[in-house]
C-alpha cells in the first residue's frame, strides 16, 4: 500500500505543477474577458439603432458579467496558489511516515482540486496505521 500511496503522491506532485499553469491561464482568461465586456452596451446600442428590440439594461448586464468573470478569475487564481504547496507537500509526504503530512496533503489537494493527493494521503494514512500495528505486534 505504501508503493501505491507514493505513486499517487508522485502523480499529484506532477499534476500540481501542471495545474499551477493551467489554473493561472484560466484565471488570466477570465480577467481578460472581464475587460472585454465593454462591447455589450455598444452592441446593444447598435442593435437598437438597427431596429432590434433589446430587453433589460445593457450596462447592468455588462456589470454583472464583468463581476462574474472577476470572481471566477480570483477563484482560479486561488486554486493555482493552493497547487504550489500541494505539490511540495506531496513530494515531502512520499518519504514520510507522519500522519500529519498526509493530512496536509489531503487538505491542500482538495483546495487545489487535485484528486490524486487526496487518494494518496488516505492510502498513506492507512499504510502508516498498518505498519504501526505490525510493529506493535512484532514487538510483543
Amino acid at each position: 500500500m505504501r508503493r501505491l500511496s507514493n505513486t499517487f503522491l508522485k502523480i499529484n506532485m506532477i499534476l500540481g505543477f501542471v495545474f499551477i499553469g493551467l489554473w493561472t491561464l484560466i484565471a488570466v482568461i477570465f480577467f481578460v474577458s472581464a475587460g472585454l465586456t465593454n462591447f455589450i452596451p455598444e452592441a446593444a446600442n447598435a442593435a437598437q439603432q438597427g431596429g432590434a428590440t433589446v430587453h433589460g439594461d445593457p450596462e447592468y448586464a455588462a456589470t454583472v458579467l464583468r463581476v462574474t468573470f472577476i470572481i471566477l478569475g480570483v477563484f482560479f487564481l486561488l486554486f493555482a496558489l493552493f497547487a504550489i504547496p500541494s505539490a511540495v507537500v506531496s513530494s515531502k509526504a512520499r518519504n514520510s511516515t507522519s500522519k500529519g503530512i498526509f493530512i496536509a496533503a489531503i487538505i491542500l489537494s482538495a483546495l487545489s482540486l487535485t484528486e490524486f493527493g487526496i487518494a494518496g494521503g488516505i492510502i498513506g494514512i492507512i499504510a502508516t496505521n498498518k505498519e504501526a500495528k505490525s510493529n506493535i505486534i512484532d514487538a510483543k
